[in-house]
């Protein structure tokens, strides 16, 4: 915690001129860090550009996300990538010094909240146990970490079973993004200030990524997750228990417009307000 945690900003990608143009604006909001999320099947070349382009602009990459599905590793799913893209991002990591990539747990569904109940068995368990294991072994020759983004309809549902997973996969390099909204279903809702701290309590020995963004109720009562300070989770608090908890990873913000300078540099006076007054040093 000396240096402080590095907060950045996701940039969702389509391609590397794209990366350059978002990276830019990133760095004129005051950002020096961020996630890039690719949404075509990169290669380990192109991931490589992808870590100088965004040097050249100022920003460094602290993680890459290619969400492909652990329970459909040959399908293209959410964003066009499946998991070969991301075995071709693990063999850039040693040369771009990024050492975590994002991807989902893993659904049957064909849209990323859809609710398939096949996604609850244990078949659909150890499918995307055995690919986990797959990618954290190559993963710890590259002293890389696997990082696997929570949803709550997913083939895992709740913290404990991520925690549970992330050790199942390799204790050294299965880790959980610590994303508290991801969590939470329309039905408990209004159970966000109750649940966050056992969120936080649970998945904090192996988060090896914040995602920051915020939870709202919309009038047909399905669930909005945008950016920081447009919902209802007390970041005061948030920010304290990640304080409180040692919690050293990246924080992400994410959920607001990358090709605004405006709305992610707001974004980023917001945490860190609230991080002064938490108690939390970030870098």
């Amino acid at each position: 915690m000396e240096t402080g945690i590095q907060l950045g900003v996701m940039l969702w990608c389509h391609t590397l001129s794209d990366l350059q143009r978002k990276a830019g604006l990133a760095a004129a909001a005051g950002y020096r860090y961020c996630q890039v999320t690719f949404l075509w099947a990169v290669t380990t070349g192109e991931a490589v550009v992808a870590a100088d382009t965004a040097l050249q602009q100022g920003v460094e990459i602290v993680a890459f996300g290619a969400y492909a599905n652990l329970l459909r590793p040959g399908e293209e799913t959410f964003g066009g990538t499946r998991l070969q893209t991301v075995y071709d991002l693990i063999e850039a990591l040693h040369t771009v010094g990024c050492r975590r990539i994002a991807l989902w747990s893993g659904s049957y569904g064909r849209h990323v909240e859809d609710a398939v109940p096949a996604n609850w068995t244990p078949q659909a368990r150890a499918v995307a146990l055995a690919e986990a294991r797959s990618l954290a072994t190559r993963l710890r020759s590259h002293a890389g970490y696997l990082c696997l983004e929570p949803f709550h309809t997913h083939v895992l549902r709740t913290a404990a079973e991520y925690a549970a997973f992330a050790r199942a996969v390799d204790d050294d390099v299965g880790r959980v993004v610590l994303d508290p909204p991801n969590l939470i279903p329309a039905a408990e809702y209004d159970r966000l200030p109750e649940r966050l701290p056992a969120i936080v309590q649970t998945l904090a020995p192996v988060t090896g990524l914040i995602h920051l963004k915020d939870l709202s109720r919309r009038a047909d009562g399905s669930l909005a997750r945008p950016g920081p300070g447009h919902g209802t989770i007390d970041y005061a608090h948030f920010l304290s228990l990640i304080a409180a908890h040692g919690i050293a990873a990246p924080a992400i913000i994410e959920s607001v417009d990358d090709t605004s300078v405006t709305e992610m540099r707001d974004a980023r006076r917001f945490v860190e307000q609230h991080a002064q007054s938490a108690g939390l040093r970030l870098a």
